[in-house]
């Protein structure tokens, strides 16, 4: 599937974070799908797949809103897409998939050992995709840590570091600082899926990140220099689980199959976020 082919393209999340980007690219002809009525997905010929329950702590804290968000509402989409006739199913999906202690950066066949209800029920919407009957042909991406502007989450990484940087508050590190995180910028999370959609193979998972783990120390360094100083971070020395450790992803494959490649490194991204939230607190 190519993008001159599409005649329609549907977006469920529409108005979340990658949501919202991902339907500025696709132009005024795409559809925002709300979960309550997914019959919007009739005469789309790809569907991208974004709604679902996607902060952590969120998940950890209500398991069966995370099984619903996630595990349910995929297995709504895809049976919704099924009956519309629909071509292409992508789903988003997330590195968490495969655990704390996966190799870095992880390839795609990484065994799946998910810990926690966000990364389990992730992992159960994949299988779920993965092995549906066709059609619909069904891809997953499986996006890393994703940031830039627009983010409202400010228990994630980014958008909480900026925040607290541009309004002069010390950052806080809920950890030491030395887990690492693979930072993709939300432009580059939008191509990849666009590139998966078109040039994807049905039935595969992909990842989608830059394959460098950048600690959380260095990018609260980073924001802070960014943002012209300020005070030194303020370390907890705890974080919950999910918050520990390393990851990158290895995005060889979808690379080599779609011609993919992150456009935007982390100083870059960090400027363009901070120069919008500066833009968002002055308005």
């Amino acid at each position: 599937m190519h993008e001159g082919e599409w005649i329609r393209a549907a977006v469920t999340g529409a108005s979340g974070f990658i949501g919202r980007r991902l339907m500025a690219a696709l132009g005024p002809e795409a559809v925002a799908v709300p979960r309550e009525d997914l019959s919007a997905l009739a005469g789309a010929d790809v569907v991208f797949h974004l709604a679902a329950l996607t902060v952590v702590g969120d998940a950890e804290d209500d398991v069966l809103a995370a099984r619903q968000g996630n595990v349910t509402l995929t297995e709504r989409v895809l049976t919704a897409a099924r009956e519309s006739a629909v071509r292409r199913v992508v789903v988003s999906s997330t590195d968490m998939v495969h655990g704390p202690d996966a190799p870095v950066p992880t390839p795609e066949d990484a065994p799946l050992r998910p810990e926690g209800a966000y990364a389990g029920t992730k992992a159960a919407a994949e299988h779920m995709a993965l092995g549906w009957p066709t059609p619909p042909e069904a891809i997953v991406v499986r996006l890393s840590n994703v940031y830039g502007p627009g983010d409202p989450h400010t228990s994630r990484l980014v958008p909480g570091v900026v925040a607290d940087v541009v309004a002069g508050r010390a950052p806080t590190i809920r950890g030491d600082g030395r887990a690492g995180r693979d930072l993709l910028y939300v432009d580059d999370a939008v191509a990849a899926l666009l590139a998966a959609a078109r040039d994807g193979v049905p039935g595969e998972a992909y990842n989608a990140g830059t394959g460098i783990s950048t600690t959380v120390r260095e990018v609260v360094d980073l924001a802070v220099e960014l943002a012209g100083g300020g005070a030194p971070p303020e370390v907890l020395g705890q974080a919950p689980p999910a918050e520990g450790g390393r990851r990158a992803v290895d995005a060889t494959k979808l690379r080599d199959q779609t011609g993919w490649a992150p456009q935007v490194d982390l100083r870059e991204g960090l400027t363009r976020t901070i120069a919008a939230e500066r833009a968002a607190s002055a308005a």
